[in-house]
């Protein structure tokens, strides 16, 4: 078996091992059954597995408050509050951590579901923003666009932006554009 391929598949036992330690009752006694089956299939251990060696991960991120999630998310896997990362030399956007392998899986999972958490939230902060400070253009007539009826999803989405423009102070024009606008 090709070494590429092993890696996947003990990362793959990893999670499910993870599930068997953590997950609740009906999920951890499966993952539990299921982590034994698959152990036996591949002739692998759970030492093997679960080994307290650590070893670099890389991590990628596209800007600094997806770096700041990082460095959050790996201060939480490693339980410290100082978190000993580094960059990799000539690199841009990428921070190494030492960590064992199911550190491994849980930081990449927690970064990659809060990382699209965030972004979720940064959207419906850039509307809420926009319409706290009334960044519309100008229209004239009535809008006579027919409109569907919002699902139940769509209206919590608008109630939390609506929520978020109450909290927000609008931001004063620059002074040129209130010059022209008299």
């Amino acid at each position: 078996m090709k070494e590429k391929d092993l890696e996947t598949i003990k990362e793959k036992l990893r999670r499910v091992y993870e599930l068997s330690e953590r997950g609740i009752a009906g999920e951890r006694e499966t993952a539990k059954r299921t982590l034994e089956r698959l152990l036996k299939k591949h002739n692998l251990s759970l030492e093997e597995l679960v080994s307290e060696e650590t070893e670099p991960v890389l991590f990628k991120y596209s800007n600094k408050w997806e770096e700041t999630l990082l460095i959050q998310v790996l201060g939480v896997v490693m339980g410290v509050r100082q978190v000993p990362t580094w960059k990799p030399p000539r690199t841009r956007n990428k921070r190494v951590a030492l960590l064992t392998k199911a550190q491994a899986i849980d930081a990449r999972t927690y970064y990659d579901h809060y990382r699209k958490a965030v972004q979720r939230h940064l959207d419906e902060a850039i509307e809420a923003f926009i319409g706290a400070n009334n960044l519309f253009p100008k229209t004239e007539g009535n809008d006579t666009q027919e409109r569907k009826p919002l699902s139940p999803a769509e209206i919590a989405r608008l109630q939390r932006i609506m929520q978020m423009m109450n909290g927000l102070e609008a931001v004063p024009p620059p002074r040129r554009m209130l010059e022209s606008q008299k």
